[in-house]
């Protein structure tokens, strides 16, 4: 007796449910892929920022060493950070007592010099257009690369160690200052970093 071998066959219902998987499968990995690549853009645009504001603690720390020398030989003091009106010459930040707020500017020729432009600390988040734009050379076409920073000086001498002498909260105040270098990037994200600045030779 010859036995007859039933071959079974994918039905129409079997192949969809199949497909289906796999699209569902593609999908994921598809979301996933566009997540982590989303995820690196933001980590590389928080390490760019990070570094921009770094470079603008740096910067203003600059100035002030500058300002110290020339301070020295009497044409300025250590605080001398902000442009003149006519941007020809650095004066001094007006009072250390207050918050004030600024932006980074270098003038060239014949200077070729870094200084602090004064800007209103009134809601200056919302304002954009007001701060220093940053971008670094090679995302210098990328829109979604711009960086926008600002300064901030606020004063802390009161929060010093005192120096014996009975009068130390006023000759610290007028002697240091605490900096914030604010960043905002992409979409509403912000980022800052601080560092207290002194006149490190002051003349006791």
């Amino acid at each position: 007796m010859v036995k007859k071998v039933i071959k079974k066959a994918f039905g129409l219902i079997e192949v969809m449910v199949a497909s289906s998987m796999i699209l569902i499968i593609l999908l994921a990995l598809t979301a996933a892929t566009k997540s982590a690549l989303q995820g690196n853009q933001d980590i590389y645009a928080r390490a760019q920022a990070l570094f921009l504001a770094q470079e603008g603690i740096e910067t203003v720390r600059e100035i002030r060493d500058s300002s110290w020398s020339a301070g020295q030989s009497g044409t300025g003091s250590w605080k001398s950070l902000v442009w003149n009106a006519a941007k020809d010459k650095l004066i001094d930040v007006t009072d250390l007592t207050t918050t004030s707020c600024y932006k980074i500017d270098y003038v060239g020729s014949p200077l070729y010099q870094f200084g602090l432009t004064p800007l209103s600390c009134t809601n200056l988040d919302q304002n954009q257009s007001s701060m220093e734009l940053v971008q670094l050379n090679q995302d210098i076409n990328n829109s979604n690369a711009k960086f926008y920073r600002y300064v901030k000086i606020e004063p802390i001498g009161n929060q010093l160690m005192p120096d014996g002498t009975g009068t130390a909260n006023t000759f610290n105040q007028n002697n240091s200052f605490k900096l914030t270098v604010y960043l905002q990037y992409g979409q509403n994200k912000t980022l800052s970093i601080s560092e207290i600045l002194t006149n490190w030779w002051p003349k006791y």
